[in-house]
């Protein structure tokens, strides 16, 4: 049922967020938002105000968990919990009988932003684990888990998948609600006045926390539903800075008219940090701008004749951005396939220009390849992409008075997708790849893959 749910968030119509583009001297800094976090350079902030639908807790997962467990405190008819057991004890007893999978109950927003599957590494300032079973099902794969009161969880911190790339990541900058694992049973959770401070305590002695400060300092931190007037998230904030030369970013937050808020604005444009106003409003303003092929990183893609195209199933959309980025980082013309951002007609004849207009083709192999070639399902990629690179090559070939060269292809084999295992069923279905060496990404094999290009 949740797979289900999120399904359908992966496939919704990403043109109703359009209603929501911002046209005034704002949009800029959005639009330049979205090529950081289409780079890669961006590292998620998630607090509690944005996480749930606002039928609960007014979406604000702190409130609403802990009215449940004011509820169940006071409404347990085990009189130890109440009157001689620990808070820790009256803490597990709540757990164990909460459900926190409520996937298809959280932000529909937020899903669509995870969805995107561009933000690898997550913080959350709540103890739930909402956002850690969102991304599960987007990601469709255990998630890497960092509880800032179990060090040995940070073992989990920069561990990478088979293509090189940072596995999945979730940090609970403010502990998980869960049992710890040594010695007696306890929840440490972020529940009170007094759990902060203990938080707060491993943020300040806990070395482990100087490689996620490190690698936090080379991004940019865009923070939603994340509340500056809370003290517990400030001082993370601010212990962000004290060891980081230039933490700029951006939040969104929600602030009044009062002279505390106005300072607090004032504040936050002095540390380079722009708000951005209400968090759902400017969730939904990212959106619009992030799924619009007209303010992304994808208007400045070269369109010129010899450059490279890639190509790929929507869900392996994050590794061919990051394809793109090492290519483009090395000054090559790059088209990349806007599957993901447009539709129809324009779409259709766009995706056709750039094909008959590139040298190379470079075309993504994945489990989810793998599986849609094992079904006979066809995708956009193969019946349309797959199918104009076949068709234009046989044109050139046997055109003796064409002058322009065939299209080399490149396939590159990510997760899933084993050549020597896989590429015969490919050849039987694809023959344009017959005769094909396949380039199997994993360590160092951006280099391989540029000096692939560099030999064609």
């Amino acid at each position: 049922m949740i797979r289900k749910d999120v399904d359908e968030i992966i496939a919704i119509d990403r043109t109703e967020y359009s209603g929501y583009l911002v046209n005034d001297t704002s949009s800029e800094s959005i639009n330049e938002l979205c090529s950081k976090i289409y780079q890669g350079q961006c590292v998620l902030i998630i607090g509690p105000d944005i996480v749930l639908n606002e039928k609960f807790g007014d979406g604000n997962t702190r409130k609403y968990l802990e009215s449940k467990y004011r509820e169940f405190v006071f409404n347990s008819s085990d009189d130890d919990i109440i009157n001689n057991g620990s808070q820790y004890e009256a803490r597990g007893e709540f757990l164990n009988t909460f459900e926190f999978n409520m996937v298809k109950e959280c932000n529909k927003d937020l899903l669509s932003l995870l969805s995107t599957r561009l933000f690898r590494f997550v913080l959350v300032t709540t103890y739930d684990s909402y956002v850690e079973e969102i991304m599960k099902e987007v990601w469709q794969c255990e998630i890497n888990v960092i509880n800032i009161f179990d060090n040995e969880t940070y073992k989990n911190f920069a561990v990478m998948d088979e293509n090189g790339m940072m596995s999945p990541t979730i940090c609970y900058v403010f502990g998980k609600a869960v049992p710890r694992r040594k010695g007696k049973i306890s929840y440490e959770f972020n529940l009170n006045d007094n759990d902060a401070i203990k938080a707060i305590s491993e943020w300040i002695r806990n070395p482990y926390i100087s490689k996620i400060v490190n690698f936090i300092s080379k991004k940019n931190i865009l923070g939603l539903g994340c509340k500056l007037d809370d003290w517990q998230f400030r001082f993370m904030w601010y212990s962000l800075q004290q060891n980081t030369k230039d933490l700029s970013g951006n939040v969104a937050i929600s602030l009044t008219d009062s002279e505390s808020d106005r300072k607090l604005k004032h504040y936050l444009k002095k540390i380079d940090v722009e708000d951005n106003g209400e968090s759902r409003t400017f969730l939904k303003q990212l959106l619009g701008h992030l799924f619009s092929p007209e303010t992304t990183v994808f208007n400045e893609l070269s369109r010129e004749k010899g450059c490279i195209f890639i190509s790929y199933a929507k869900e392996d959309f994050d590794m061919a951005m990051h394809l793109y980025n090492i290519l483009h980082g090395q000054e090559l013309d790059v088209w990349i396939d806007e599957e993901e951002l447009s539709v129809g007609d324009l779409f259709d004849f766009k995706i056709s220009e750039g094909i008959s207009n590139c040298k190379i083709f470079i075309t993504l192999l994945s489990n989810q390849t793998k599986n849609d070639i094992k079904i006979g399902r066809k995708r956009y990629y193969s019946s349309v992409e797959w199918e104009s690179v076949k068709q234009i090559n046989t044109g050139r070939k046997s055109d003796s008075e064409n002058l322009l060269p065939p299209i080399e292809i490149l396939p590159v084999a990510i997760n899933g997708f084993d050549p020597n295992i896989d590429a015969q069923t490919l050849i039987e279905n694809y023959k344009m790849f017959d005769g094909l060496s396949i380039l199997k990404w994993g360590k160092d094999s951006d280099t391989k893959l540029l000096q692939k290009i560099s030999s064609l």
